[in-house]
Formats: structure tokens, sequence, C-alpha cells
């Protein structure tokens, strides 16, 4: 909305005045060089530009009449090929395309004017006074606008010239529930840093969400997994669009970061843009169905991210990057990217996708990693749990000695019992490592059924690469960890 404008100053015969419009009249006078400012700044007023109203403060009939004659005489001849009167002026055309343009982020030549015709608004406000909005009481002439872009429209209320207008309603979805576009009104304030009045609701559709969260989960929240009615509401303020989902009664809303354009704090713009869509392409979807829940900054093993596919070469280099986790539909979707976000590899192992085989993985958080090898150990396996609660460590150094102990604060293991390991023993686990890509299950945590007890932790570490299984679920792991677990049981049998 824009300020009001100040009024002219003007000479009229007392005779003519009507009290109304003295009240009207004397509130403008009075705002100027007393206390009374704050009231001036909060009433709407017609734009400097309208034509001049007759001295009565309210319109009888025949003048309303004589006022849109007097629209259609100086506008007439005009075809804007829509279903338009033939009076309605192109630049107040032009007014209400761009404001809408930019409320919902589209070009103006995407808008099509399907109706126009003339009014005369009984307020300042054309109307549409918002909560507590004070309006000047004398009548306006303008013009009622209707708007479509494609199957959707909006409702404006303007001036004569375009320079006073107002967003009435989506037209083609009029019944969105008061109490939620009061509740997603004033999160999008919060959101904006504004008031409520500065929020408007550019458009809205009922939805239904694929669980309790609105398909917009947070790490560790729990979702009932039934379907959920709602409504999907974008809001525009301060020249920002927002997109809000909501439950059907309004009592859960979730600001929709992704569809809005917002990124989770310190994850680079062009990082989650090209995960968002990657995740598009290859699951199907627009980007406003997907979800950045999780972004973590972590560091790749190689120039492949940790995921070399067979037969390609990748640089044994440590590369910056990124763990983003997205959602789309239930399904969580783990990428990794490089520090730029110009190289984005899907992880497979880390997602939970339908229709993918083997046991979920959960993410292991930064504040659980535990502390990492010390230098001149390569490999390390940390066993903690069952019902004495205790804990165990092996180590694999460069140098053949296995070491088994206790593992301190900083990652040194106490010797309790050390062996020698062959050479030819060390290199072969070397490679296996790299063969059966131990870098893909980097933090990647199998965890035991819900309930279940007296099962021993087993974290795997090597010097890039924390991952963590339930000794329950071993047979239930992916085959190539397996296959790694299998070769370290060979190496541990040397103690």
């Amino acid at each position: 909305m824009r300020p009001p404008t100040q009024y002219r100053s003007a000479t009229i015969a007392a005779s003519s005045i009507s009290p109304r419009f003295v009240v009207v009249l004397l509130t403008g006078i009075l705002s100027v060089g007393s206390s009374l400012g704050w009231l001036s700044a909060a009433i709407a007023a017609t734009t400097t530009h309208a034509s001049p109203l007759a001295p009565q403060a309210v319109l009888g009939q025949p003048e309303q009449a004589t006022l849109l004659a007097q629209q259609g005489r100086r506008g007439r001849g005009r075809s804007t090929g829509s279903s338009t009167s033939n009076s309605f002026p192109a630049s107040v055309e032009n007014l209400v395309r761009q404001d809408l343009a930019r409320r919902i982020n589209v070009p103006p030549g995407r808008l099509r004017v399907t109706l126009a015709e003339p009014k005369v608004w009984n307020n300042g406000c054309l109307e549409l006074a918002a909560t507590n909005e004070i309006c000047t009481q004398a009548q306006v002439p303008g013009w009622r606008v209707v708007l479509s872009a494609g199957q959707q429209a909006w409702v404006y209320h303007t001036d004569q010239t375009g320079q006073s207008l107002r967003l009435a309603v989506d037209a083609s979805k009029a019944d969105l529930p008061q109490a939620i576009a009061a509740s997603v009104t004033q999160a999008a304030a919060q959101q904006l840093g504004i008031a409520a009045t500065q929020v408007q609701i550019a458009k809205f559709a009922k939805q239904t969400w694929s669980n309790g969260c609105l398909g917009l989960a947070t790490s560790g929240e729990f979702c009932t997994q039934a379907e959920t009615p709602g409504w999907q509401v974008t809001v525009a303020g301060r020249s920002q669009q927002l997109v809000y989902r909501t439950n059907e009664s309004g009592s859960v809303i979730k600001l929709d970061t992704a569809a809005s354009g917002l990124y989770p704090a310190g994850l680079p713009k062009n990082v989650s843009r090209t995960v968002l869509q990657a995740a598009a392409q290859q699951f199907r979807v627009p980007t406003t169905q997907l979800q950045i829940v999780q972004s973590e900054k972590t560091t790749w093993p190689d120039a492949c991210l940790g995921l070399a596919e067979p037969g390609v070469f990748c640089a044994a280099v440590i590369v910056p990057g990124w763990l983003v986790t997205v959602e789309s539909g239930g399904q969580r979707l783990a990428y990794r990217t490089n520090d730029s976000g110009s190289l984005v590899k899907f992880d497979r192992q880390a997602s939970n996708v339908s229709g993918a085989t083997g046991l979920k993985p959960n993410l292991i958080g930064g504040s659980e990693l535990i502390p990492p090898l010390t230098t001149g150990v390569i490999f390390r396996v940390v066993t903690s749990g069952g019902i004495a609660g205790q804990t165990s460590a092996i180590a694999l150094q460069a140098n053949g000695q296995l070491i088994q102990g206790q593992l301190q604060p900083n990652g040194v293991v106490t010797p309790v019992k050390v062996v020698q390991v062959s050479p030819a023993e060390v290199q072969r686990f070397r490679q296996l490592l790299e063969q059966q890509n131990f870098a893909q299950f980097n933090r990647h945590s199998y965890p035991a059924p819900q309930g279940a007890a007296d099962y021993f932790t087993v974290t795997l570490s090597g010097p890039t690469v924390t991952a963590r299984y339930a000794d329950m679920v071993q047979n239930q792991l992916p085959a190539e960890l397996q296959n790694v677990v299998q070769a370290w049981s060979r190496i541990a049998a040397n103690l």
C-alpha cells in the first residue's frame, strides 16, 4: 500500500460544506500544526491526481452516475482485447499489473486484465481498510480490476489514476478461513520484521500434506504419518515473497524456506540452489515441493566426494564441502557437494528413499562424533554398550601395530595388549577400504530397532570417515560395509 498523499489546499464556499466534510477537513488541518501528526499519518487519503469531488461528503446515486459517466468520457475509445471496459486507462492497467507482478514474482506480461469496471468507493481506503486504519470519508471514483494468470485471479480497487490501489482478494479461491489468514499474516510479519498491515496475502490453495509436520519435518521432530489436509499460503511484504504451509485449522504453521527462496543459515545460496535443482530433476518434482531440512559443513576424502564410481579416477585430495539433506513427500534425500556447489552427488546410502534396499541410516551429528584418529593410526574400532556399559577400542597403526585398550578423550588408545600385523596384511586391508569405497559411509549410523536392549554400538573410523552400527543389525548393513566389518574381524583376530 502506498502512503497517503498530502491534501492540496482548496477554497470552498462555506454554504456548500456539509458538517461531515468539515470534520474531515479540520482533521487534516489540525494534523499539520499540532500533536495530531500521528493521526494524519494514519488517515488514508485519495491521490492528488484524482478528479475533484463535489463538496458533499456523501454522494447520492445521481452524483455517482455522473462521476462514472465522466470516467467513461475521459477514456472512451480504448480497447484492451479482454473483458474490460473500453474506457479503462492504459496507465492504470500498467500500474496494477506491475503491483501484482511484484507481489507474486511473475513477469507483468503474464498477467491479463479480464475485467475493469468503474466504481465510486465510499472512503479513501477504497473500501479495503486494514485493521484499526482510519480512512477519509470522502467518496473516491476509481476502478475495480480483475487480473488473471492461468486459473488464478486477483481483484484490485484503485482510484481514477491508479496512484492509489489496493489488492482485495484472490478471486479464484475466496474461501481461505479468516483465522488462517490472520495467523499466516502475523507469522510473516514477525519473519520480515514489519507490521501485519504491511503483509498482503497474494495467493492460497488447499493442499494435503504427507504427514503431521506438513512435509517440513526438522531433524529429530516426531511426525504423525497420516495425511494432513491444510493450506499453502503465499504472502508478500517488503518486496519479498514467503510461502507458508498450515493444517486445516491453522494451529500448525510452517515456513517453506525452499519455496520462499530462503536458505539455512551459513549454507551458500549456490549450494542450496544446485542441490534443490538436482533433487527436483532426479525425483521429477518442482523445487517448491522440496525442503532443505539439514545442512552441515564437512570435508570429503577425495575429488569424488567419497562417492567414486567403478572405473572413475578420483584425485586423493581433501575436498571441503557440504552434506545437505532434502525432504520430499516424506522421503529424505542426502547430497554431497563441494564448497561452491559446482559438484553435487546423490548419497543413496544416507537417503531414505522408497524402493531403495537395505537398512536406512541416520546421520551422525557433529556433537556425536568421537575424537579423530591420532597420527600414525589408519583405522580404529570403538565398541561400547552392553549390560555392563563397557567401552573398548582397537587401533591399527601404519607400522602394523595392533593396539587394544581404552579410548581416551584425546583420541589415544591406552594399550592393554599390542600385537604386530604383517605389512602385507595392512596393505590388503587398506586396499579393501578403497575397493569397498568405505568413504561413502561417512557419518552414517545404522541404529538398533526401537525398544531394543543389550546390544553393542560399533564405531568405525578411518582418517576422514566415521561410520556406526548396532551389532544386532550387522547382517542388514550394506554389502560394502559388511565386507569392511568382516575384513576388520580378520585383522582383530590377531589379538
